[in-house]
């Protein structure tokens, strides 16, 4: 709508400089804050504007609501229409809270004028009505009102109650069964909690009025049933309540005595002290640092203020009486390093570690590190080489698994204080991660230590892969024994072995089980199975006996055959992901981190055993548990160099069908079994790249099965 003449300069004169400098510092062109009525201010338009509320929306608003109402009522999507509906005693946030409360115009218009909007929400919440709250004198808030009900207290029998109880009081003094003539007889004086106390503790109002103005009705009920006069009371100084006077006399104590004792000393204090016969001139000399407590132990130990007192403010009473008791005076104690404070103090002295001992220990220790450093027997000297990183309790650890300070010092640094001793103390020394796996493993270690917390005792290694730690967890109050895989690729291999899982119903023999999901995208509790992985086995045998070849390798091929059931290739079996049950002799495939369903995918990093074929890498598996060495390479104890030289050999061979043949008659010249030597030349005699059929894969298997049997 356009302005005429005399409302446009009317609407040129509303701002004052002032004005305009708050709409400008608000962002608010003067174009915009125009379409805001005369009766909005600079004040109310920045406001009105911070909170959304557009000049059209603004406006529609009757003009009895302030710009604060208005942006209550929006706040609450309580439209202009239905604002009006309300009385014009109801201010716009009184409106918006009933309105937000579901309560109508109608339920309101009930309630007596003396109602607030808030008032009348609270008497609508708790279900008194209209007729309930109207019978209740003016006096009566709606709090007032509420109390009253709930205690059953009709308009007459309120009433009766003097003008200064509220409703709360009177309810409290009707539900004690403390009449209107009962609380009339007592002075203005007191409060109705003054009064419950009094006619609780029988004391009549003219003794009441007797006793001093100081105390309330909850001392003077005290008092009373102490038997103490106001005279007596009176002769007690004035910072003793009436209950504390009614303790002191009742414990035998004057109000000389009582006086005597120092202003930072509590009634409870001073009882203390002089049943502990504690004078309080002898008190008093002790130190202000000393509470009533630490003194009367102080002097039941025989120690004197003078000596306490020489002792320095990190000394408690405990650590003096310790300090003493091993003949160390003050001066030698206070001796000891400020970085020291009472407790590291009082773990030294208990445990008789000497100041000097104590020093030679890097100020990054605290006394109970340097008490448990000298309860194992770690000198200074070996302790003080461990990098300023680690704290006591990651040395102890490093120490207990015989890590050399240089080795600790070999733990990625980025890794927050406590990861590395945690990761020590499960097992996973710095030895266990090449230098190739850190960047993986950094994340991995983080998220370990994160899921162990400070429980690591629970915890031991199973075994480390390419990508994967496997860790034990026996639970100490359960003792429910369970494996955790903990692996960056955990959630594509759980998603493989629910494949597997779902495919055999969780009674999968060869490939190892899980339980649950996937936790922080990085562990896995799989199937514990109590034994030891092949790579341990043939550490410790070196080569297998015939029989255990086949049966490891039938099993393995049951593995192989159940991964591809549901379309999964392994194409990474090595001697490190296999374990060996040791009661049943049962092989298990615990890793699946480069499996695949893609058939023609390539994976390079199974150097010993690899290729795509899990055919080949079966035979070649087959080939070491029965002579000890690897095919392509004869060295024990491989390193990352000669693993590439396997790798680069292996290639080579499956690229020359001559160098392939010359490698198949090794096989048969090296495995005196003859059955078995066929068996794994019969595996190796394929393509290096290529997945076998399943047709294959079960000729093999038929093959294995009978030559067990």
């Amino acid at each position: 709508m356009a302005l005429d003449d005399n409302t446009q300069e009317e609407y040129d004169k509303r701002f004052s400089k002032q004005d305009l400098s708050e709409l400008e510092r608000a962002g608010i062109p003067l174009s915009c804050a125009n379409k805001f009525n005369l009766r909005f201010s600079a004040k109310d338009i920045v406001g009105l504007v911070w909170d959304d509320i557009a000049p059209e929306k603004a406006n529609q608003y009757n003009s009895r609501f302030s710009a604060e109402g208005i942006k209550y009522l929006k706040q609450r999507e309580c439209s202009p229409q239905q604002a009006d509906q309300y009385s014009q005693r109801f201010s716009g946030a009184d409106i918006a809270f009933l309105f937000r409360s579901g309560i109508t115009q109608q339920q309101v218009d009930g309630y007596n004028q003396r109602f607030s909007g808030i008032d009348i929400m609270i008497l609508v919440r708790e279900r008194c009505s209209p007729q309930q709250a109207d019978e209740y004198s003016q006096r009566f808030d709606a709090f007032d009102v509420l109390h009253l009900v709930k205690g059953g207290i009709t308009q007459q029998q309120a009433d009766q109650y003097s003008q200064r109880f509220s409703g709360a009081d009177i309810a409290f003094l009707f539900r004690s069964g403390i009449t209107q003539q009962q609380v009339d007889e007592y002075s203005q004086r007191f409060s109705v909690k003054d009064v419950m106390s009094l006619v609780k503790g029988g004391c009549p109002p003219e003794k009441a009025d007797e006793y001093n103005q100081r105390f309330d009705g909850y001392g003077i009920s005290f008092l009373f049933k102490s038997g103490i006069t106001p005279q007596q009371a009176d002769g007690y100084s004035q910072r003793f309540s009436g209950a504390d006077i009614a303790f002191l006399f009742r414990s035998g104590i004057t109000q000389q005595q009582a006086d005597g004792y120092s202003q930072r000393f509590k009634v409870s204090d001073i009882l203390n002290l002089f049943q502990a016969n504690v004078s309080s001139k002898e008190a008093d000399r002790y130190s202000e640092r000393f509470s009533s407590y630490e003194i009367m132990e102080l002097t039941k130990a025989g120690i004197p203020p003078e000596t306490a007192n020489r002792f320095d403010q990190r000394f408690g009473y405990q650590e003096i009486i310790k300090s003493l008791e091993r003949d160390i005076p003050p001066e030698t104690a206070n001796r000891f390093d400020k970085r020291f404070d009472r407790v590291d103090i009082w773990w030294l002295i208990f445990n008789n570690i000497p100041i000097e001992e104590a020093e030679q220990y890097d100020k990054r220790f605290n006394g109970i590190d340097i008490v448990q450093f000298v309860e194992a027997k770690m000198s200074p000297e070996k302790v003080n080489l461990y990098s300023g990183r680690f704290h006591g309790w990651d040395i102890r650890e490093f120490v207990k698994a015989k890590v050399s300070p240089e080795e600790a010092d070999k733990y990625d640094k980025r890794l927050e204080i406590t990861v590395p001793a945690k990761l020590c103390a499960i097992g996973l020394t710095p030895d266990k991660i090449s230098k190739e796996q850190e960047e993986e493993f950094y994340v991995l270690f983080k998220n370990i230590s994160d899921i162990i917390g400070f429980n690591n005792h629970e915890y031991t290694l199973i075994g480390t892969g390419t990508s994967a730690v496997i860790l034990l967890h026996k639970h100490h109050f359960t003792k429910e024994v369970i494996a955790w895989k903990f692996s960056q690729q955990i959630n594509r291999e759980y998603n493989l072995l629910k494949k597997v899982q779902e495919k055999y119903q969780g009674k999968q023999k060869n490939v190892v089980k899980f339980k649950g999901e996937p936790r922080r995208n990085t562990a896995l509790r799989i199937e514990y199975i109590k034994g030891d992985s092949l790579e341990n086995i043939l550490k410790q045998k070196q080569t297998l006996p015939t029989k255990q070849v086949i049966g490891y390798s039938a099993g393995l091929l049951n593995g192989i055959v159940e991964l591809r059931e549901p379309g999964i290739y392994h194409r990474d079996l090595h001697l490190g992901n296999i374990m060996i049950e040791e009661q049943t002799d049962r092989a298990v495939i615990i890793d699946l981190h480069a499996a695949t369903e893609n058939p023609n995918g390539i994976y390079e990093r199974n150097r010993q055993y690899g290729g795509n074929n899990d055919l080949i890498s079966l035979g070649l598996l087959m080939y070491k548990m029965a002579t000890g060495n690897n095919l392509f390479n004869d060295e024990k104890g491989l390193t990352a160099y000669r693993k590439d030289q396997v790798k680069e050999e292996r290639e080579k061979a499956y690229s020359d069908p001559a160098l392939k043949q010359s490698y198949l008659n090794k096989v048969r010249a090296d495995v005196k079994d003859k059955p078995l030597a066929d068996i794994i030349v019969s595996l190796l005699d394929d393509d290096l790249w290529k997945q076998p059929s399943m047709k294959k894969v079960y000729q093999v298997l038929e093959r294995l099965q009978k030559y067990t049997k």
